[in-house]
């Protein structure tokens, strides 16, 4: 048989493995979000009060305002004149309630932020020119008209008001800007015979006031009139509240009126009495006239002497007369501008402190008319109101 040579297998084959380059690490990819703005921060007005009656400009200070932002005030908008990212000039508008308001600015994306309490509104202080009538009698309610200026209805805190030395009146109606009603509780709150300071109270922050001093008196007249039988006539007029009717007195009548017991005139603040003569517009033609008053009938206190000589009159509303030039004169002319009030417009009252003439305490029920001897006329008398 053949023989077989064997085949050697062939000789391996070495490929080199594959190079590769390797590749340097990515940074991973994010997709950033978009940061949100701040919103506005307010932390400051100025200034921080003012009194509503006219627009104020206000300067609002804070961060991160944005052009074309708004400001309001509680829910009443404000007229933004500029806003720069750290300040705002605005204005208020004029009329804003009486009160305290937060302040809030909001920037065009919506965004907002508020000052708590940063703004007050205060309404002005009123002004009190009258009340009328301008007296009444004791244990009566009378309906008064008061007029002024700058009288509100609106306003928090509070409430608009009107006092007689602190007792308020009731039923205040606002009427308008210069005028208001109220019933003034005389009798209802037994307030005191006297001369009362009106006040005016406007509702809001610091509850502005204004007064009139000795703007309103109540007061009793006399009814118990007696007259000497000779040199009196219409003895009557003299009692009763002033009406333009008097008595007339020479110098040879007395007339006498009575408050009765316990009813006397007494020292108090201010006034205390009210003699009110004859009318003769524009006031008076003031007569020769002695008035004295008793406690007992027996000891008299002269507290006004017109007849001439000079040093009897002190403590009144016309002691400017009898110091003038020309001293006290018969049917000497006094204008109703420098005289006391009565009901109906009638102001022909002459006001005398007694404290001035009399020993303090007693309560003087008597008071005693005279016409001095030497006048050339006759007395006038119409009514005396007590005032304490």
């Amino acid at each position: 048989s053949p023989t077989s040579t064997p085949v050697p297998p062939p000789p391996p084959t070495n490929t080199p493995p594959p190079t590769y380059t390797p590749r340097p690490p990515q940074p991973p990819t994010y997709t950033p979000t978009p940061t949100a703005e701040a919103p506005p921060s307010v932390q400051a007005v100025t200034p921080n009060t003012q009194v509503n009656t006219a627009p104020a400009a206000i300067t609002i200070t804070g961060l991160n305002f944005k052009p074309g932002c708004s400001a309001s005030l509680g829910t009443v908008p404000l007229t933004v004149t500029n806003c720069l990212s750290t300040e705002i000039a605005a204005w208020v508008p004029v009329d804003l309630a009486a009160g305290y308001y937060d302040l809030t600015v909001t920037n065009t994306d919506g965004r907002s932020g508020t000052l708590t309490g940063a703004y007050t509104a205060t309404n002005p202080a009123p002004v009190v020119t009258s009340i009328l009538p301008p007296l009444s009698e004791v244990n009566t309610d009378p309906l008064v008209t008061i007029t002024g200026s700058d009288f509100c209805a609106s306003g928090t805190p509070g409430s608009l008001q009107v006092s007689l030395d602190g007792t308020l009146l009731t039923n205040v109606t606002y009427v308008s800007p210069t005028l208001l009603t109220a019933v003034v509780p005389a009798g209802s709150q037994g307030m005191a015979l006297g001369v009362y300071t009106l006040t005016v109270t406007n509702p809001g922050p610091t509850a502005p006031s204004g007064s009139l001093p000795d703007a309103f008196a109540l007061y009793t007249y006399t009814t118990a009139v007696t007259c000497t039988a000779g040199g009196v006539s219409d003895c009557g007029n003299a009692g009763g509240p002033p009406d333009g009717m008097s008595a007339s007195i020479t110098s040879t009548g007395v007339i006498t009126l009575d408050f009765g017991l316990g009813g006397g005139i007494t020292d108090g603040p201010g006034y205390d009495m009210v003699f009110y003569e004859w009318p003769h517009p524009p006031g008076i033609l003031l007569d020769y006239v002695i008035i004295d008053l008793s406690a007992d009938g027996a000891t008299w206190y002269t507290v006004f002497g017109w007849d001439g000589v000079a040093g009897g009159v002190d403590g009144t509303n016309i002691d400017s007369y009898a110091t003038d030039g020309n001293g006290e004169q018969e049917n000497e002319p006094i204008d109703a501008n420098d005289l006391y009030p009565g009901p109906g417009g009638l102001s022909t009252g002459i006001a005398i402190d007694i404290g001035r003439w009399t020993p303090p305490g007693p309560s003087f029920h008597l008071i005693r008319f005279t016409y001095p001897s030497g006048g050339t006329d006759y007395g006038q008398v119409d009514a005396v109101l007590r005032l304490h």
